[in-house]
């Protein structure tokens, strides 16, 4: 991994002490060790028979037998050694897709559609580690047993499809049976109720029931 953009800084205000440049690359440098390590315990991983793996594995903890089975994917060239020890909807994904994909997609940013957008101003870059729960939605998409990932025009097509399919809203209103019902700012009185004749209570009630309908 190459960390050259520390050179050219997006901040050009602001000035990096030379010890504080220094910790951060020692500490990237650190990252690129605990990656190296991931992909070293993963062939060493690799190399266990699944029934041995099974029992060796069987009486730790579920999170951790899920860390130790993502790392010997790392050994078995399924996954990269970054996407091990992380979390999230996203990373669930993009576990799912070929290593190829997953090297591309964690490197760089993808397409988006932005629903209620028009023109350039509906597309947007967007790296799937950073995407909300929507997003992973509109970017992704079931294949088999596995996901793939949608292209723009994909995604702006799954969208109208979900817009199309949406219940309709229902109309507002407030029901009061055998007295009245509130429709669109008119109140209905029940035929009953009107020749009984409506009480003070009643009007006030009916006042209420506009405010809420409205």
């Amino acid at each position: 991994m190459k960390h050259d953009y520390l050179q050219a800084a997006g901040r050009p205000d602001m000035t990096i002490p030379a010890d504080v440049k220094e910790r951060f690359r020692a500490g990237l440098r650190l990252l690129d060790a605990a990656a190296a390590n991931v992909a070293e315990a993963g062939n060493l991983f690799a190399g266990i028979p699944d029934e041995i793996w099974s029992g060796l594995i069987a009486e730790a903890p579920p999170p951790m037998r899920r860390t130790l089975g993502y790392v010997r994917s790392v050994g078995e060239g399924k996954m990269i050694p970054q996407l091990a020890t992380a979390a999230g909807e996203a990373i669930v994904r993009l576990r799912a897709l070929p290593v190829a994909d997953q090297q591309r997609l964690w490197a760089n940013p993808v397409e988006m559609f932005a629903p209620g957008r028009i023109g350039r101003h509906a597309k947007y870059m967007r790296f799937v580690t950073e995407m909300d729960g929507d997003e992973v939605k509109r970017a992704f998409a079931r294949e088999g047993t596995g996901w793939k990932l949608r292209s723009y025009d994909e995604q702006r097509a799954w969208v109208a499809e979900q817009e199309a399919v949406k219940e309709p809203q229902k109309p507002k209103g407030v029901d009061r049976p055998g007295r009245w019902a509130v429709r669109g700012g008119k109140v209905i009185v029940a035929p009953a109720k009107a020749s009984a004749g409506l009480t003070r209570r009643d009007l006030e009630m009916m006042l209420r029931d506009l405010e809420e309908e409205a």
